[in-house]
């Protein structure tokens, strides 16, 4: 498992081929499709995101695609565009 700390930043498009806790910043499209992708309680995501798995403890802006589950933990707020 990959691990990106606090003071990470990424402006663009991050995929990658194992799982993943994001505690950083991502602007732009995840895609991990065949992988969990957790964002911790530091993690800021503003971007689509596509995983196998992905549990949020941090604050994502976009569209949130899971093969399997999507769990949520700590305070989350849910914007729903549907």
């Amino acid at each position: 498992m990959l691990h990106l700390g606090s003071s990470v930043k990424i402006k663009g498009e991050l995929s990658g081929s194992e799982d993943l806790t994001l505690e950083g910043e991502v602007d732009g499209k995840v895609g991990l499709p065949d992988h969990t992708l957790i964002i911790g309680s530091k993690g800021r995501v503003r971007a689509d995101v596509m995983a196998k798995v992905v549990v949020i403890g941090g604050s994502v802006e976009g569209n949130v695609t899971a093969a399997e589950k999507i769990e949520v933990a700590g305070t989350v707020v849910v914007a729903w565009d549907g």
